[in-house]
């Protein structure tokens, strides 16, 4: 019989296998749902850095356009001059001219600074084409100013329209590749804004699609758990139901032999609660001294072999009286082999031993009859006619003790013609299912005594109507 601890562990180890093969499924799931929700942070994480890259572009394409525009508004300013001093003949616009072109030629170099600080941004074509501009400009910047140191009038005059309007055509041509690279990439940033939201709604929707899984599978799981919970209880409620009311008696004992559990059935047959017994008396204490002495040489072999069986013992109630018990036993032990406690399995056999008296009783009652029958009775084996039994009044009759027959044929004990006779009437009774009867038989003693007695013979058999013994009357 388990006791509840044991019971219990039991369904905690069902329990816990089932709640292992459930949870398989909601660590997938959990797993699953930080996988995608991985992905999208790395996603996000990408798309960030793009986006700043992206905005770095952008703000670089502003900074070229406000330079491209300084520049503008340097030739620009050049072309007024020019204007100016042609419409005027005015030394000062021609003064004026030299230093605007200076100042053309400053915001050109910023520009070709900046443009090639950011010519890792490009691609390598874009990279290529801002090149060439960037030449092609100062190319044309370094005629404009070497021409003017030379011919300045003639500058003004003649072919000054001519540098200013390549200038301006470089310059709105940078322009036109800066604008058409802003444009691309903000075409590119949308394509890649709808890819990013279509691939953060999927991922987001499939983390939720996991997540609500694994929240349905808890659930469950839950609900399994507290109705396997609510069976376990209920189980190990009926067993400790069926261990502290069973009709028999259950302990256990520890190394010492001290009490650390018994149900209720022992401890009201002995008369005791159990805060009386449990950890503060051994089975020494509840035995009689032939009791102590049989433990005390039993309990260390019981130890080592882990069994007993059918052991009986007197214990001694409460108030003194005696209960005979049988006892049946066996070892619990921990994983090293080394001994925990008994589980023993205690029957009260009152009834058994007031049957046995019971028995001896009638066997006494029956041994005093036999012995004061005044007829010789005789029992003998059928197999070999070997006398088993007689009584006193056989003695006298024979002249002999009965441990001077019993053992013996006839033949080891009469002479031959008699025991032919006698051999022949024990014959007859077990081949017969009725009494035989000898009105007359001769018996001489081994004190050379005669007789002759009137002798009843009868075959007794098993229950497959076998001959066992043969019984015999004689006066």
């Amino acid at each position: 019989m388990l006791s509840r601890t044991e019971t219990m562990s039991l369904e905690a180890a069902a329990l816990a296998e089932s709640k292992n093969e459930s949870s398989v499924g909601v660590v997938a799931a959990f797993g699953a749902a930080l996988i995608v929700l991985i992905i999208l942070a790395a996603i996000s994480i990408t798309s960030l850095n793009r986006f700043a890259r992206e905005g770095q572009a952008t703000v670089h394409t502003v900074q070229m356009t406000h330079a491209l525009d300084e520049l503008a508004a340097a030739l620009l300013e050049a072309r007024s001059e020019q204007r100016a001093y042609v419409m005027t003949g005015s030394t000062v616009f021609l003064s004026n001219h030299g230093a605007t072109v200076g100042k053309v030629a400053e915001r050109a170099r910023a520009l070709e600074e900046l443009a090639l600080d950011s010519a890792a941004r490009r691609t390598a074509a874009r990279n290529a084409l801002a090149r060439d501009r960037l030449t092609q400009l100062a190319r044309i910047l370094e005629e404009w100013e070497e021409d003017m140191e030379r011919r300045p009038l003639e500058m003004i005059r003649g072919d000054s329209g001519t540098r200013l309007q390549q200038v301006e055509a470089v310059v709105e041509a940078m322009r036109g590749d800066e604008m058409s690279a802003f444009d691309q990439r903000m075409e590119a940033f949308q394509r890649q804004r709808a890819v990013n939201i279509a691939i953060v709604v999927l991922g987001n929707a499939m983390a939720l699609l996991f997540l609500t899984f694994s929240f349905r599978r808890l659930m469950q799981e839950s609900a399994q758990r507290a109705r396997a919970e609510a069976a376990a209880n209920l189980q190990a409620r009926a067993v400790e139901d069926l261990y502290e009311n069973a009709p028999c008696g259950y302990h256990s004992l520890d190394a010492s032999g001290q009490f650390i559990r018994m149900n209720r059935t022992e401890l009201q047959w002995l008369g005791y609660e159990a805060e009386e017994v449990i950890g503060k008396l051994s089975l020494p204490d509840l035995l009689t001294p032939e009791g102590k002495e049989i433990f005390r040489r039993g309990y260390p072999v019981f130890k080592k072999t882990g069994m007993l069986d059918d052991m009986e013992f007197d214990l001694v109630r409460k108030d003194g009286t005696l209960l005979p018990v049988s006892v049946s036993a066996t070892a619990v032990r921990d994983a090293n082999g080394a001994y925990i406690m008994s589980r023993s399995t205690v029957f009260d056999i009152s009834r058994r031993r007031q049957a046995q008296q019971r028995m001896h009783e009638a066997q006494a009652f029956l041994e005093s009859v036999l012995e004061n029958i005044p007829a010789l009775v005789v029992i003998k084996d059928a197999r070999d006619l070997r006398f088993l039994r007689l009584n006193q009044a056989g003695e006298e009759l024979l002249g002999l003790r009965r441990e001077q027959v019993i053992g013996k044929t006839s033949a080891e004990l009469f002479d031959h013609e008699k025991v032919t006779f006698a051999v022949a009437a024990d014959q007859a009774a077990l081949v017969s299912s009725a009494t035989v009867d000898v009105p007359e038989e001769p018996i001489r003693t081994p004190a050379g005594v005669e007789r002759v007695v009137h002798t009843r013979k009868v075959a007794i058999r098993d229950k497959h109507g076998e001959p066992t013994f043969i019984l015999a009357i004689a006066q």
